[in-house]
């Protein structure tokens, strides 16, 4: 009787396999998880950027003459790391009866992580003019 040890070569081929199709996997769960996790920072920046520009309009006051698009296409950083930029737009909105105003904050730029896509954040602030 012969005792055969070790394993044959289907056996080998059919564990490498196995594991390549692990690592293969696993490689793109983390890819993935980047791709989410410098989206988010790049939202995450762009509020803080909006975040700021209203925080000095509040600071700065408002007036009732104050109207129309002020700041249409000015660039930001989004991400310093990777040179990202984006554009801001601030658009300003009188009520009509002149006690209020509304301003509208936006931020946009292009991702190419995984293909290209338009990204942008919007906020709105109400003041009152009185």
């Amino acid at each position: 009787m012969l005792r055969n040890k070790g394993f044959t070569l289907v056996e080998s081929i059919i564990a490498i396999c196995l594991v390549v199709l692990a690592i293969v996997s696993m490689t793109s769960s983390f890819v993935a998880t980047r791709m989410h996790v410098t989206g988010a920072r790049h939202h995450y920046r762009a509020a803080s950027i909006a975040r700021d520009k209203l925080e000095e309009l509040m600071q700065a006051g408002i007036s009732e003459g104050d109207s129309s698009t002020e700041t249409e296409g000015a660039s930001v950083i989004i991400d310093s790391v990777s040179g990202l930029t984006g554009t801001r737009s601030t658009i300003y909105s009188p009520d009509p009866a002149g006690d209020s105003v509304t301003v509208t904050v936006k931020i946009s730029w292009t991702e190419t992580m995984g293909g290209t896509l338009e990204q942008e954040e919007v906020f709105v602030l109400f003041l009152n003019t009185i």
